[in-house]
């Protein structure tokens, strides 16, 4: 966390303690422990199993029909705990552009009730370009992957660094945002053999996390499955 960011939260905890603000919609007076206000805890969208492995839609056991028109990837699992819509969405903005630490918290916990029901040796989150991470102060996966490591008792590991920065997706389509990303991630710790969580804010064609699976099983993991707070279509991921 950059220095501008703490005193903006120090600045803030003074006027309203904490517990005493949404923290998705900055309304006073939050009773519960998810630091959410009624209204923001009803307007979270979950998503539910089952979920196409290849894009994370619910109610699919096997791949999608839009899918299964797809070529096979790295991938072994996509899913994500929330649609990227309102309070999900001013969750996620929160935790990307302040560093809220109970954003990631409360997103985490969304997490993990979509777990896959297996063993996984590692959580891996998707690593920003050096050059971003410092201007920025933090990784907003980085940040979600600490929450959910302490919620189920999976380790954490930075196993990914991106070597090239890239461009932002959100202005890209499916075939461009694939070619930003090709070849910009390798792996930077032992990961043979290891069944892994990779981890992101939003999950939107999954190019990124392709990206990542693909450095990832070149190094010997042996499973690599997405799981993101939340979803979005092209477009929406801002």
């Amino acid at each position: 966390m950059n220095i501008k960011t703490r005193t903006i939260e120090k600045i803030i905890n003074i006027f309203y303690p904490p517990n005493a603000i949404c923290i998705a919609c900055g309304a006073l007076r939050v009773d519960d422990a998810r630091q959410l206000c009624a209204r923001c805890a009803e307007d979270l969208q979950p998503r539910t199993p089952p979920f196409c492995p290849r894009c994370g839609k619910s109610g699919w056991v096997m791949e999608c029909p839009d899918c299964a028109l797809l070529k096979p990837d790295a991938m072994d699992g996509r899913r994500a705990a929330f649609l990227y819509r309102g309070a999900a969405r001013r969750l996620v903005q929160a935790l990307k552009y302040s560093s809220i630490a109970a954003a990631a918290e409360a997103l985490a916990r969304g997490m993990a009730r979509v777990l896959p029901e297996e063993r996984f040796d590692a959580i891996v989150p998707v690593p920003l370009h050096w050059v971003r991470q410092r201007q920025r102060g933090f990784n907003q996966a980085e940040l979600l992957g600490d929450a959910l490591s302490t919620l189920c008792g999976i380790p954490a590991k930075n196993a990914l660094t991106r070597t090239r920065a890239t461009q932002t997706q959100t202005q890209l389509d499916r075939e461009d945002r694939a070619a930003n990303v090709k070849a910009a991630f390798s792996v930077c710790a032992a990961i043979n053999g290891f069944s892994i969580l990779l981890i992101d804010d939003v999950l939107t064609t999954g190019s990124t996390a392709n990206a990542c699976a693909a450095a990832l099983k070149a190094a010997g993991a042996e499973k690599v499955v997405m799981i993101a707070a939340a979803q979005a279509g092209i477009g929406e991921d801002e």
